[in-house]
């Protein structure tokens, strides 16, 4: 086996660069085993599951495209910037899977069906027919992303304000639906305008660019994992 390109990507985490990726990855890895020993055995935690093993295949093509493949690096980020792409829908359609189980606002689930078939058109729309009419697959990752992060806002802000409203005996800290809501809720707030720049941080070759990767993507997002984590450790229905 060709070990260059273990070599090269441990080199470029010692340097500092691209230094989220082993976090997220121990984040996801520790997420998917939590889950599979407590919340499997529910819809929603089987479907949180997916989701998390879905990422965590993709960071591993990820890796094999930036460490141990021979294609054009313009190959490669494409194919990085449109897997993930498909990562930020996969989140989307289980968040709100999750968001529909858990809301009582009608007016809200409504709103958000019409969010969620105007994503999926947009989504085909933009990844399929667009792709190559905007100029970079970079700009589909960022576009899709910081609409998805958008749409999550207002079901994180309904299920804080549904459950302020009711009095309830339940520990706030025991119930795993908050420790779900509180972490994407702060990757959608932190990530939103990363998304945003993300193409302009990279053709710009901004030289901070990595850093602001590792506070504003990898940390937020590593930090949502462990907030799923903590709820699986809850032991309770994902719903409470």
């Amino acid at each position: 086996m060709d070990l260059s390109g273990f070599q090269k990507m441990f080199e470029t985490w010692a340097a500092g660069n691209r230094l989220g990726e082993p976090i997220m990855t121990i984040c996801e890895i520790l997420a998917l085993t939590i889950c599979l020993f407590y919340s499997i055995r529910t819809n929603i935690g089987k479907a949180f599951f997916s989701y998390i093993l879905f990422d965590f295949l993709i960071a591993l093509f990820d890796y094999y495209f930036m460490y141990f493949s021979e294609a054009p690096q313009k190959k490669r980020i494409e194919f990085l910037s449109i897997t993930n792409a498909w990562v930020s829908a996969v989140e989307l359609y289980v968040y709100y899977y999750f968001f529909f189980r858990v809301l009582q606002n009608i007016i809200v689930k409504h709103v958000m069906r019409v969010l969620l078939i105007f994503f999926t058109l947009f989504f085909v729309e933009l990844l399929i027919f667009k792709v190559y009419e905007i100029g970079s697959p970079k700009n589909i990752y960022g576009i899709i992303g910081a609409v998805e992060f958008l749409f999550l806002l207002l079901p994180s802000f309904t299920y804080y304000f549904e459950l302020f409203s009711n009095q309830t005996s339940v520990d706030l800290f025991k119930r795993p639906s908050f420790w779900i809501v509180t972490g994407i809720f702060f990757y959608s707030v932190v990530s939103i305008p990363y998304y945003l720049i993300v193409n302009f941080l990279e053709v710009s070759k901004y030289h901070l660019r990595s850093e602001l990767a590792l506070l504003m993507f990898y940390v937020p997002f590593s930090i949502s994992f462990l907030f799923l984590t903590k709820a699986f450790l809850c032991k309770k229905p994902l719903t409470i």
